[in-house]
């Protein structure tokens, strides 16, 4: 059961690490730290679409 915990917190980091790179938030944000994947997906996506506009 770790690997999978570990597997999902290392997907976070990513997310995190890439909205933080796009400027989206800041590093100092604590935020990021308390979203779920799931919340951090759909940050990411929302940004995403923000910059194709």
């Amino acid at each position: 059961m770790p690997l999978l915990r570990d597997a999902v917190e290392n997907v976070r980091n990513i997310f995190i690490k890439r909205l933080i790179q796009a400027g989206a938030f800041k590093q100092s944000d604590q935020v990021l730290q308390k979203l779920t994947l799931t919340e951090l997906i759909h940050e990411y996506k929302n940004f995403q679409n923000e910059c194709k506009k």
